[in-house]
């Protein structure tokens, strides 16, 4: 409890301003980021271009029109065409903060804001930045 996960997904939380999500790519790309509130409404959008490898996205919460979004949960989706404009497929996973851990199923799971994790989708723990 207390340490940073990151797991495969899309869904992260949006706390005191910030929501994170690590992504990977294969080859360079053009990319289009959509985050997305829990409606499944976009609130905010951004293009540009990535190197091929692994980096990390993160979102201040400042929505596409200028306003500021509430905490809670949001997911990304990442599109990418390669210079040939040939898809690219973008990996995305979330990382959040542990607030809790439920033992009572088969598996124990994480619990990151609103979202439950699975811990063999957990694909790293580190111990957050001060």
């Amino acid at each position: 409890i207390g340490k940073t996960v990151t797991s495969a997904g899309t869904r992260s939380q949006l706390i005191n301003g910030k929501a994170s999500w690590t992504f990977s790519v294969p080859d360079a790309a053009n990319i289009t980021v959509n985050i997305k509130d829990a409606k499944g409404n976009v609130v905010y959008s951004e293009t540009g271009q990535l190197a091929a490898g692994t980096g990390q996205f993160t979102w201040d919460g400042t929505t596409t029109t200028g306003g500021k979004a509430p905490d809670g949960t949001y997911s990304i989706s990442v599109v990418g065409q390669n210079a040939d404009g040939k898809n690219v497929t973008v990996s995305t996973q979330m990382n959040g903060k542990v607030s809790g851990v439920d033992f009572t199923g088969s598996e124990p799971v994480l619990l990151v804001g609103a979202s439950r994790i699975n811990l063999s989708d957990v694909t790293s723990v580190v111990q957050p930045s001060s």
